[in-house]
Parts: structure tokens; C-alpha cells; sequence
């Protein structure tokens, strides 16, 4: 989470996030001082006073909207949005679920766990989307081969920029239109036209020296990403991908009329 005196920006994990939080340490040009320095040690996360007022990137680094100190709770809201069958490719390719420290939480949330994916931590996309629906998303969501429990997605996306996100959990699928009225008040990046729409985003607030933007190269968290020779298309037979359209279709809704409008 990063927040600054125009604008709090909550970074959704694997939706281009790490570059936006780049992106803004250079625009705010954030350098740790005595000043900073002291206060972060007592304080979670970096603080920093730069030309255009306070500059916070704090702890947890994937903060969510309840998470937002009271005296910022009244700036505007900024995250990013990519398609979810896209995402969960993302996140297949970037692995932390194969963390050797996660395996308690598995072994606890998911019945059976050892014989049911007695290969993990080498598991097909499908075997990792069954396990991380049965580990990450709450009851009654849970259940990974039912098209009308919501997709992991759509869950992590409400949990963390919903206002009140654990009363989700008694809908039995979001709707579009419930999606579209909780998450309004939110301006979304699109992951496909990053640098674009963060270039207009930070020129309507007023900041300058923006130019570097619309060329910065992708930022790819510890240099890892999908191969360039696969599309994330590959990843799903035409079973797979209806179930996951399904499960997100609320989500992949609303990003369709975001990139529309």
C-alpha cells in the first residue's frame, strides 16, 4: 500500500502492481534520509517528505481498503485490474504457492491434501487452481468444480478492495452489477494499458515529469514472468476455461466495460 497526500493506491498482487509502485517512488523521487529513516524504524513501512507532500509505502505491501489508516481513509483510491483467467496464469508462473513454509497451511486447509496432490510442488494449472481455490477462498466458496462458487479472483479482489469484504461471503455469487456498485468509487489501471493510463492518472493529480513513463519497460517481481513464447490461453482446455469464465464472470464483466470505457 502506498499513500500519498493526492491518492492511496492498493496494490492487487500480480496485476502490474510492483511496476505502479516503481513507477511512484520515481515520480515522487523518494530518498531515504535521517528523517525517514528514524520514523520507519518506529513506524510501519517507509515515509518519506517529498515535493508533493508525504509519500508512505507501508506494511502489509498488498494492504487492503480496511487496512487504511483514518487519516488517509478520505483520499482517493487507486489499484490495478487484469482478466482473471489471465491473472491466475500469472501467478501459476510466478510460484509463491510452491513456498515450502505454505505446505503447513495446505496440509491444514485442505483435506487430504498428501494424496490429493502427492505431486506438489510440481502440479498441472489445473491441479494449482483446485488447491489454492480449497486453501484461499473462504466457506461457502470454496468448492473448486462448482461453476456458482466464485472464483479465487474474485474473492481476492473483493477481499481486499471491498469495504467491508467478509460479507461477501453470505452472496452466493457476486453479480456484475453488486461488483460494478462496490468497487465504483476505485480508479483501475488496466494491466494491458499500464503505462498510459498511470501517465493520465498522475498528470490529472497535478505531479509532472511524467515523459518516462509511457517508455519504463515492464517490472517484473524477482525477474520472473510467463514465458514470451506461451500465451496465457494455453494454459486451459475449453472445460477449464468455461468453468473459470463462469466463476468470474461478475469480475471479467466489469473489466470488460473498464477497458470499454
Amino acid at each position: 500500500m502506498i499513500m500519498t497526500d493526492h491518492f492511496v493506491f492498493l496494490h492487487l498482487p500480480k496485476t502490474g502492481g510492483t511496476f505502479v509502485s516503481e513507477v511512484l517512488h520515481e515520480v515522487y523521487a523518494t530518498r531515504p534520509t535521517w528523517w525517514s529513516t528514524c520514523v520507519s524504524l518506529f513506524r510501519k513501512g517507509h515515509h518519506f517528505r517529498t515535493r508533493y507532500g508525504s509519500f508512505v509505502h507501508c506494511h502489509p505491501w498488498h494492504g487492503t481498503r480496511e487496512e487504511i489508516p483514518p487519516g488517509y481513509r478520505d483520499r482517493p483510491l487507486l489499484s490495478c485490474l487484469r482478466p482473471p483467467l489471465e491473472r491466475y496464469v500469472s501467478i501459476y508462473e510466478f510460484g509463491w504457492w510452491k513456498r515450502p513454509e505454505l505446505l503447513n497451511g495446505y496440509r491444514k486447509n485442505v483435506e487430504h491434501f498428501e494424496t490429493r496432490f502427492p505431486t506438489f510442488p510440481n502440479l498441472s494449472f489445473r491441479d494449482f487452481l483446485h488447491l489454492l481455490h480449497e486453501c484461499r477462498v473462504p466457506q461457502p466458496w470454496r468448492h473448486f468444480e462448482d461453476p456458482d462458487c466464485p472464483g479465487l479472483h474474485t474473492w481476492q479482489t473483493l477481499r481486499q478492495l471491498a469495504r467491508k469484504p467478509h460479507d461477501w461471503t453470505k452472496t452466493p455469487s457476486p453479480s456484475f452489477e453488486q461488483i460494478v456498485a462496490e468497487l465504483r468509487d476505485i480508479h483501475f489501471l488496466k494491466t494491458e494499458s499500464l503505462n498510459e493510463d498511470l501517465f493520465d492518472f498522475l498528470a490529472e493529480k497535478g505531479l509532472s515529469d511524467l515523459a518516462f513513463i509511457r517508455k519504463k519497460p515492464r517490472v517484473l517481481p524477482g525477474g520472473r514472468g510467463r514465458n514470451p513464447n506461451s500465451d496465457w490461453e494455453s494454459y486451459y482446455d475449453p472445460q477449464l476455461k468455461t468453468l473459470m469464465e463462469t466463476k468470474d464472470r461478475g469480475l471479467i464483466e466489469f473489466y470488460s466495460e473498464l477497458k470499454a470505457s
